[in-house]
């Protein structure tokens, strides 16, 4: 994991949402975990953690905070993905 901070990635590293189909939410089977995945960086960062909840949405919410919030292509998603696995 990257000893820069959340806040530092965020300036700093393109990146996008993930979804962590690992954790699906208790009260809904099809939202799972959102998790932030960084340019470069090895793995992914889930949301929430301490006093913060964390999010979770469905597969059609992933991809429409990508595209449109984070102005990314499916393809580009896939490349930001493939990057963090094979970070050291």
């Amino acid at each position: 994991m990257s000893e820069k901070t959340i806040d530092e990635l965020l300036d700093t590293t393109q990146y996008c949402y993930w979804l962590d189909e690992s954790e699906p939410a208790r009260d809904n089977p099809d939202r799972f975990r959102v998790c932030l995945v960084f340019e470069g960086e090895p793995g992914y960062r889930p949301t929430g953690g301490g006093d913060v909840e964390p999010w979770y949405w469905n597969r059609a919410t992933c991809a429409y905070m990508n595209e449109t919030k984070r102005g990314l292509t499916p393809d580009e998603v896939d490349r930001i993905v493939a990057s963090s696995m094979f970070a050291r």
